[in-house]
């Protein structure tokens, strides 16, 4: 009895509500729910859990526009109520009723009145009573008991349009008894009682019409219109003033770019680098450019705009995409390899003067062409001639591009230090040197590269202006030799160093025999 007097008592509030001030189209509004109820209490806690079991209802809701803040609303629903694990299973039908009022975000205050989005909080009161309580197998009269109910929650409604949206709502609802899942004593109740939550999803359908005149035909009638003088077909918002969407402070008839808050003097439209050029129109909206560039910098000042310029920070020219050319070659200097001295793009820039396919900072020789490192190499020999002791003849590296001579001609030669005789103190060649003088002119007719060095040598002994004199005509005499023989006088060079090259000690016999000898030395001359 008890329950329905409420029920009638909360019908009767909500249709009796008289408005004052503000109202807006479509102040009546009817939900359709559905969702689960889930328990928590002393047998546990089944808040946001959905694993099996679930228990489900039904919700109706008829709730009234009080003010851009307020509504106020009935919520009734019927369902089942329960909870499982594995030692006890509890289930009943639970039907309820609630007065709600509603706190809407969408007020003007915390989102414009005019949003899709409308999130609340609300609370109220209400009852519930239970049928067909079971604690497993067992039935009891005694927990019949009705709930005097608090609920409390958050939701949001989501408008797909003037007359229809979709609502999510929590509910966490406090109840007045500790009977509901049978965990009590006969003298005493637990100190905690049996709570619940309902969470829903519903379709939420809002009819009903302003009533009074609407002199500007806006849609807001006078008794709510703020700016009841609005021209034909402006844009307005739930006040009836001029629409500003962007809350710019430029109202949207005005306002170039609604949707997007700007400044007044880019006509509503953003600016963010305040160079006067909207972002919508400015190809750079973070940098400040100039109107010339659509809205870019150019930060070298040679004309090309740094969005488009390769080197922005350095000038260029428009043919190289805003790159400077210091040597006007071609070749830009970031790939210039000799920024500053023109040059041909196969050499990455850089001057050849000689023309030998070689750059001149790399040529070795860069006023010659030649193929070793930019250098001549007459005889071919891999060696160029500035580095070639014999640039004439095809030599080796290890031989500092001069020819290796042959084991036999270097025994010959090395036979010649000893070999070569003379009448004693006289530059008379001893018959018994012709054979060794004969293999040397042989050598030299076979060689006709090899020139010959030939100096003469004596032991310490007698007057040393003497000995010189003695050395220089007894290479001399071997010259004359060869010369005699066929051998060009130009491939032959003739010296004399006395006693100064000694080649072992002249304190004995025999060491001064050996210093007193010939040598012949190879050479090889351009």
């Amino acid at each position: 009895m008890r329950t329905r007097n409420f029920i009638l008592a909360c019908i009767l509030l909500l249709v009796g509500i008289q408005l004052n001030g503000q109202t807006q189209d479509r102040k009546i509004a009817f939900g359709l729910h559905g969702g689960i109820n889930q328990y928590n209490g002393d047998l546990g806690n089944r808040l946001f859990k959905y694993t099996n079991p679930l228990y489900g209802y039904g919700a109706l809701t008829l709730s009234y526009y009080l003010s851009p803040s307020f509504n106020v609303g009935i919520l009734g629903s019927l369902g089942d109520m329960g909870y499982s694990n594995d030692k006890v299973t509890m289930l009943s039908q639970k039907s309820d009723i609630s007065l709600l009022v509603y706190y809407k975000l969408n007020n003007g205050k915390i989102l414009p009145t005019d949003s899709k989005w409308e999130p609340f909080a609300t609370a109220g009161l209400g009852m519930a009573g239970y049928t067909g309580l079971r604690y497993g197998s067992i039935s009891q009269d005694g927990l019949r008991i009705n709930d005097r109910l608090i609920p409390m929650g958050v939701g949001v409604k989501y408008y797909l349009n003037d007359k229809w949206a979709v609502q999510y709502q929590f509910l966490y609802v406090l109840t007045n008894h500790d009977v509901r899942d049978q965990i009590f004593t006969l003298t005493k109740e637990n100190d905690r009682n049996d709570h619940f939550a309902q969470q829903s999803l519903g379709i939420i359908w809002h009819f009903g019409k302003s009533k009074g005149p609407d002199t500007d035909k806006d849609g807001i009638p006078d008794a709510a219109d703020k700016c009841p003088n609005t021209e034909k077909g402006m844009a307005v918002d739930t006040s009836g003033c001029p629409k500003d969407s962007d809350r710019d402070g430029i109202v949207d008839h005005l306002d170039k770019c609604p949707d997007m808050a700007g400044s007044q003097a880019a006509a509503g439209c953003p600016d963010k680098d305040n160079d006067g050029i909207v972002d919508k129109e400015d190809q750079c909206p973070e940098l400040a450019g100039k109107a010339d560039f659509k809205g870019c910098p150019d930060s070298d000042g040679d004309g090309i705009p740094d969005n488009i310029d390769a080197c922005p920070k350095v000038a260029g020219k428009t043919e190289f995409n805003g790159c400077p050319d210091s040597d006007g070659d071609g070749i830009v200097d970031s790939q210039d390899e000799c920024p500053m001295n023109s040059g041909t793009k196969e050499l990455k820039g850089c001057p050849d003067k000689d023309k030998d396919g070689i750059a001149d900072k790399n040529d070795g020789c860069p006023d010659v062409a030649g193929p070793v490192n930019g250098c001549p190499d007459r005889d071919s020999d891999g060696i160029a001639d500035k580095d070639d002791k014999c640039p004439g003849a095809s030599g080796t590296k290890a031989n500092k591009g001069c020819p290796e001579i042959d084991d036999n001609t270097r025994h010959i030669l090395e036979m010649a230090l000893t070999g070569v005789q003379f009448e004693s103190a006289k530059d008379i060649i001893k018959t018994s040197s012709n054979k060794i003088l004969d293999n040397i002119v042989s050598i030299l007719k076979d060689h006709p590269e090899f020139h010959l060095h030939i100096t003469g040598h004596t032991d310490i002994q007698g007057d040393a202006q003497k000995n010189q004199e003695l050395s220089e005509n007894r290479a001399k005499a071997v010259k004359k030799y060869l010369v005699d023989k066929g051998i060009l006088e130009t491939r032959l060079i003739a010296d004399g160093f006395g006693s100064t090259q000694p080649i072992t000690t002249n304190d004995t016999a025999e060491g001064r025999a050996k210093n007193r000898r010939v040598e012949f030395k190879v050479e090889f001359h351009d």
